[in-house]
C-alpha cells in the first residue's frame, strides 16, 4: 500500500528529526561539561606531563571541537530541518567525532610523562 509507505517514511523522518532535535538542545550542556573537564585533566597532568604536549592536546581538542560547535550553531538558526535531517545526522555525527579525537589524543599527554613522575 503505497499511502502506508509514505505515512510511515513521513513518520520516521519526523523521529529522527526529534532525536537531532534533542542531542542539539543538549549541546550547551555537554559544550560546558567539556570545557569543565578540559579544564580539570589539564591541571592534573600540569606537572605530570610534558607541558609542550598538553598545550598541543589543548589546542587540538579546541580545535577538534569547533566543528561541533558551527554544526550546532547552523542546526539552531536553520529553517526545515526535517528536509535534510540525513545532512545534519551526519554532519553531526563528523563533528562529534572529530571532537572525540581529540580525546583520544588526550592518551598521548599520559604516555609521555615527565621522566621524574614515571
Amino acid at each position: 500500500m503505497p499511502g502506508l509507505d509514505v505515512r510511515a517514511r513521513a513518520l520516521e523522518q519526523e523521529i529522527e528529526t526529534e532525536l537531532v532535535k534533542y542531542l542539539v538542545r543538549q549541546a550547551p550542556l555537554g559544550f560546558v561539561i567539556g570545557t569543565l573537564t578540559v579544564a580539570a585533566v589539564a591541571m592534573v597532568l600540569w606537572n605530570a606531563a610534558p607541558q609542550n604536549l598538553l598545550l598541543l592536546w589543548l589546542v587540538s581538542i579546541a580545535l577538534l571541537t569547533v566543528p561541533a560547535f558551527v554544526v550546532v550553531w547552523r542546526f539552531t538558526r536553520a529553517t526545515h530541518v526535517s528536509e535534510k535531517i540525513v545532512s545534519w545526522q551526519r554532519a553531526l555525527a563528523i563533528s562529534y567525532g572529530l571532537a572525540g579525537a581529540g580525546w583520544g589524543a588526550e592518551i598521548w599527554a599520559r604516555i609521555r610523562r615527565k621522566p621524574e613522575n614515571q
